[in-house]
């Protein structure tokens, strides 16, 4: 019978390096019995010890490998995973290419559902590492920053021509409904449709409630907030915006409204639904995107590939298909 092998306590590994005295240990496992916290955050407290040193500790007690992220590449990985999930669990990619997803997590506390989530969501082998809490706040902290700066603004050669197309199937680029001079507002709009077609986002949704208007993305069916909400006074002005490119009257604001528009982005024409809805506190605005070429139309056929389904669940979904008795 193979007996189970004993984890080292993150106190006595402390000691053996060198990092605490035992002295020290009395006094934080007495207050460990006292407030019942963990002995981490005691030490931290106490500063007995650093961010850094109990990540490599904890890395050790778990069995994980500790890495360091001092040169992190926050524009790498901005788009890599929702900031609200890794937020939420704080986690962060640094490290990826087409077979491996390398993630810094915290502690081993949430490793089961980020492994789970990551599995779900990306078609890579999962590999996770520990790091520093307070480090991985920082560059969170960087990377809100970075996706609110993206949302606030683009650079001029960035604009999106609305298009329409005539009888004879040609395309005529449309600056009527583009207001004359910059304006925050369409800034907003153009990088918030760009941002959401670089994440493969289905519907961007704008939604109004008493304290302002909120961004959210629904990716693979789930929705995420895609940065923090915008002040009350930008509501009417982005709801009139959309209607605007989508040529639905922007003085009805009592019923729901349906319209549609084009966009040329990066070099390809993308099609847009638009659902308007009055509700409490102004209008909500759904926006459905209809990108072609994320569909990989091909002889008229939308491929199954396209769907960017993990390996496992497509060869699964094939052969069910393939079943001469059906699924």
């Amino acid at each position: 019978m193979v007996s189970a092998v004993k984890k080292i306590r993150i106190g006595d590994l402390a000691v053996q390096s060198n990092l605490i005295s035992k002295k020290h240990i009395s006094i934080v496992s007495g207050k460990q019995k006292i407030n019942k916290s963990r002995f981490g955050k005691i030490c931290l407290d106490e500063k007995y010890i650093d961010d850094e040193n109990l990540a490599k500790l904890t890395a050790i007690h778990f069995g994980y490998e500790y890495v360091d992220l001092k040169d992190y590449d926050c524009v790498e990985f901005m788009n890599l995973i929702p900031l609200d999930v890794m937020k939420k669990y704080l986690f962060l990619p640094y490290q990826v290419n087409e077979k491996e997803l390398k993630i810094a997590i915290t502690d081993h506390e949430n490793s089961m559902f980020i492994s789970d989530y990551l599995d779900m969501h990306y078609d890579r082998q999962v590999f996770l590492s520990i790091s520093g809490e307070e480090k991985i706040r920082e560059i969170l902290k960087k990377l809100e920053i970075l996706k609110t700066d993206a949302l606030e603004g683009v650079w001029d050669d960035m604009r999106l021509p609305i298009l329409k197309e005539t009888e004879d199937g040609k395309d005529i680029i449309n600056y009527e409904t583009i207001t004359a001079e910059e304006s925050p507002v369409v800034k907003l709009i153009d990088s918030t449709i760009i941002d959401a077609l670089n994440k493969r986002v289905s519907d961007i949704h704008f939604e109004t409630s008493e304290n302002g208007i909120l961004i959210r993305y629904r990716i693979d069916g789930m929705l995420y907030q895609a940065a923090e909400p915008f002040d009350e006074h930008y509501k009417s002005l982005i709801v009139s915006r959309i209607k605007v490119m989508s040529e639905l009257d922007i003085s009805e604001k009592r019923v729901p409204q349906d319209g549609r528009f084009k966009l040329k982005v990066m070099g390809r024409k993308v099609d847009f639904r638009v659902s308007v809805v009055p509700s409490v506190f102004g209008e909500n605005v759904v926006i459905r995107i209809l990108d072609h070429e994320t569909l990989a139309i091909n002889s008229e056929e939308i491929q199954l590939k396209s769907m960017n389904l993990p390996k496992k669940d497509f060869d699964v979904l094939k052969r069910m298909i393939y079943a001469p008795y059906g699924m």
